[in-house]
């Protein structure tokens, strides 16, 4: 990430990478949006709100593309079940 850069700055150039990512076929995208544009964690709701932004987008990509990917989702400093057991409570996924 370039130093200077502003959360939607940042979220774009994520963007713009990810995509990069899914038209050269990665099968499996990795996102974290645990650590911030300045280098410190911003707080769960802000974390949860980059995530789904980012997830929807790479899928959103993905089906465009016509490519076939899988998501690894990680938060910095945590167990990948504590992570996903917050998403899970966060989450209305019927």
């Amino acid at each position: 990430m370039k130093a200077g850069y502003d959360v939607a700055a940042a979220m774009d150039s994520a963007c713009a990478s990810l995509e990069e990512d899914i038209a050269a076929g990665f099968s499996i995208i990795h996102i974290d949006p645990s650590v911030g544009p300045d280098g410190r964690s911003p707080p769960l709701e802000a974390v949860l709100e980059r995530l789904f932004t980012l997830y929807e987008f790479c899928w959103k990509t993905a089906r465009r593309l016509g490519r076939d990917i899988a998501f690894e989702l990680a938060r910095k400093n945590k167990t990948p079940c504590q992570w996903l057991w917050k998403i899970y409570r966060r989450c209305s996924c019927e």
